[in-house]
């Protein structure tokens, strides 16, 4: 709690201040997780601060809400492109990703339990950035990073908003991004340092190194071979073990690989049936 709360003080996230008059002061909490790799192993517990968004008012504290995120037919597509351009995978994360987007609206919230400051039990917090929870946080950060990339000179695909790539002196970069995700392929280690120095200088953010997990997806790049494999079986394996069904044995998909189907397999009333038969 007290990494969370610090790394909130660092990105000044808010300002304590009393309260207006008719205000609506949202209420936070303090949500726990244990964060797992794609191998299904523990790396760390943490806490963060969240806000109690559905307790804000829409046209008050809140306006536009829609955020995007990369499809995974999307990641699929990069994958392909990368084996087909012979491109390296690479993966960065974004350090509080929420907190780096500047608010829109007034949001008043109270101080986060345990963490209420000293001489100043009355204040409230007026949130500078947002934060998780609220009903605009996913919305304000998605614009935020489009205006980076659109700075960094990137374009943007018409089929999938959050893919974007860029050519720039004979290199090539290709990202999809999952909210502070990112799945990146670029043609060099050269064209890789490039890029993540350029959004390291705007972002804090966490460098992975080579793509071998991203959403829970094991990634397998074999560049000699020219191949890329995705594959979620090490998460799988995990809930297996989670809700201890490792006695479950497995069985076969109902259809058989490669069956076509018709239209007149499809369940039919009686008019159907006669007129079919006529």
């Amino acid at each position: 709690m007290q990494i969370e709360f610090n790394t909130l003080m660092k990105k000044h996230t808010w300002d304590l201040v009393k309260a207006p008059e008719g205000a609506n002061i949202m209420d936070s909490m303090w949500v726990y997780d244990i964060k797992w790799d794609g191998e299904g192993n523990r790396i760390k517990d943490k806490a963060r601060l969240v806000g109690k968004g559905y307790t804000q008012q829409l046209g008050v504290d809140y306006n536009e809400t829609w955020a995007g995120v990369t499809r995974l037919e999307s990641v699929r597509m990069t994958a392909a492109i990368a084996t087909k351009l012979d491109l390296k995978l690479w993966r960065i994360d974004f350090v509080g990703a929420y907190l780096n987007s500047l608010t829109k609206e007034d949001i008043y919230m109270k101080q986060p339990e345990g963490f209420v400051k000293l001489g100043f039990e009355d204040h409230v917090c007026k949130l500078i950035h947002t934060i998780y929870g609220t009903m605009q946080g996913a919305h304000d950060w998605y614009e935020t990073l489009t205006e980076t990339y659109e700075n960094l000179g990137y374009i943007t695909s018409r089929a999938d908003p959050c893919v974007k790539y860029k050519r720039e002196d004979g290199g090539y970069t290709i990202t999809d991004t999952y909210t502070d995700d990112v799945f990146g392929a670029s043609k060099t280690d050269k064209e890789i340092e490039k890029r993540k120095d350029k959004m390291g200088k705007v972002w804090e953010i966490k460098d992975v190194g080579e793509n071998k997990y991203f959403l829970g997806m094991r990634v397998q790049q074999d560049l000699r071979a020219g191949r890329i494999r995705l594959t979620q079986r090490p998460y799988w394996e995990h809930v297996i073990n989670r809700f201890d069904l490792a006695h479950i044995h497995p069985r076969n998909t109902p259809l058989p690989v490669g069956i076509i189907l018709k239209n007149n397999m499809s369940p039919q009333t009686d008019s159907e049936r006669r007129e079919m038969a006529t």
